[in-house]
């Protein structure tokens, strides 16, 4: 049987996302600590809830962009924050395709690509015999065997969701959607296929990187190629 945590721990994770953000320095107690106190049951929770207001649009998620890749989630391990009062999961993609970096990653062998990892929030942990999820309602966990496009944002040591619950579309097929429920979120690419959304998402990236002048992408005749065939090999 999963039990909730009690009322005061949930409003201190949602307090760490809404009060310093994600990633920030909180008062209150840890994960660790609440799962001590509180750890009769072996599957304890949390979450958090959709965010308010209007999305973002796209062109505001891609103004936080700095790598656009399309690939197959090939592995998902969950561990906690480094203040321990946060669950993010990293997953690694397999296969992947590089359609826009704002910066080259550094290789230690000539002609090939490091691995290619990001971090989202949410995820399950376990900590001495005890489980704890973190729900985040906005952001569905991915799982592995998925093809999606990825807009990843630089976090110095990691990459992580841009926008951090909007840079993500599942591909199906010929299909895309993204993955966040968040209604309005990416209306535009509604019945778009894949290869047509991951081309206007480059064109736009790039625009925006050359000061939205409107000017076209040095990557124009390849985007075409890649519009018309929805492929990267």
């Amino acid at each position: 049987m999963v039990r909730s945590l009690a009322i005061a721990s949930i409003v201190v994770v949602l307090g760490a996302l809404s009060a310093v953000g994600v990633g920030a320095q909180a008062s209150g107690p840890t994960i660790p600590d609440v799962l001590a106190k509180l750890g009769k049951s072996t599957n304890l929770s949390g979450f958090v809830g959709m965010p308010s207001g209007t999305p973002p649009s796209i062109e505001e998620i891609l103004r936080k962009t700095d790598m656009i890749v399309r690939g197959t989630v090939e592995g998902a391990k969950a561990r906690l924050s480094d203040d321990e009062r946060m669950v993010y999961t990293d997953y690694t993609i397999g296969e992947p395709a590089v359609l826009y970096e704002s910066r080259m990653l550094e290789s230690p062998t000539p002609g090939s690509r490091p691995p290619i990892s990001f971090s989202a929030l949410g995820g399950t942990v376990n900590i001495a015999g005890l489980t704890y999820t973190l729900r985040v309602d906005a952001l569905p966990p991915l799982e592995v065997g998925q093809t999606c496009l990825f807009l990843l944002k630089d976090d110095k040591d990691r990459y992580e969701v841009a926008g951090r619950y909007y840079g993500v579309f599942i591909i199906s097929g010929q299909d895309v959607k993204a993955l966040t429920p968040v209604q309005g979120f990416a209306r535009e690419y509604i019945g778009q296929s894949a290869a047509a959304v991951a081309a206007d998402l480059v064109a736009k990236r790039h625009r925006l990187a050359a000061g939205g002048s409107g000017q076209a992408s040095n990557n124009s005749s390849w985007l075409r190629w890649y519009l018309a065939t929805g492929s990267v090999d």
